[in-house]
C-alpha cells in the first residue's frame, strides 16, 4: 500500500466515524473504537507516532466507560487491551529516553493487567495467554532499552514460560 493509499483509507475511515459518532450504542462505540485502532496502525506504519498514539488513545477513551459499566465483558476488555498496547508502542517507539520508556512501561503494564484479567476468565484459552506473552515481550523490550537487564530477562522468561505452558497444553 502506498502512502497516498493509506491516507485515502484514513480519510474514508474518518468519514465513517463522523457519520456514526453521534449514535452512541455499544455497537457504534465498538465500531468507532476499532476504526480508531486501525487509524493508529496506519499512522504508526507511516511513522506518525504522535497521531498513532492519539488514535489509540481515542479508542481507549471511547471504551473505558463501557469497561467501567461491564468490567468483565471479554469483548470490551479485549478492545481496551489492544488500544493500550498500541498506545504503549507509539510512546516507546518515539525515542529511547528513560522518561519516554517509563511512560510506555506504565501503559504496557495496564495492557498486561487487562490481558491477565481476560486469561483468568478462561484459563484454558491459549489465545488469551498469547496476549499476555505479547505484552510481556513489549515490557521486556522497554526494560532492555533502559538497561534494566535483570528485569528484562525475568519478564522475557515469564513470557517464555507462559508460551511453553500453552504449547504443552495444546493437542
Amino acid at each position: 500500500i502506498t502512502v497516498r493509499g493509506a491516507q485515502d483509507m484514513l480519510n474514508v475511515a474518518t468519514g465513517i466515524v463522523e457519520q456514526v459518532k453521534n449514535v452512541e450504542t455499544p455497537q457504534t462505540i465498538e465500531l468507532v473504537a476499532k476504526l480508531a485502532r486501525t487509524a493508529s496502525d496506519i499512522h504508526a506504519t507511516l511513522g506518525n507516532l504522535e497521531q498513532a498514539y492519539e488514535s489509540a488513545k481515542s479508542s481507549k477513551d471511547l471504551l473505558e466507560p463501557l469497561h467501567l459499566a461491564a468490567p468483565n465483558d471479554p469483548k470490551f476488555l479485549s478492545l481496551l487491551y489492544h488500544s493500550f498496547w498500541r498506545m504503549g508502542d507509539a510512546i516507546a517507539d518515539r525515542d529511547t529516553r528513560r522518561s519516554t520508556q517509563e511512560h510506555a512501561l506504565k501503559v504496557f503494564l495496564e495492557a498486561e493487567q487487562l490481558a491477565r484479567q481476560m486469561a483468568a476468565m478462561t484459563p484454558e484459552d491459549g489465545d488469551r495467554k498469547g496476549h499476555i506473552v505479547f505484552v510481556l515481550q513489549k515490557i521486556g523490550d522497554v526494560r532492555q532499552s533502559v538497561n534494566d537487564w535483570p528485569t528484562a530477562i525475568a519478564v522475557y522468561s515469564d513470557a517464555l514460560n507462559i508460551s511453553q505452558d500453552v504449547a504443552d497444553r495444546a493437542p
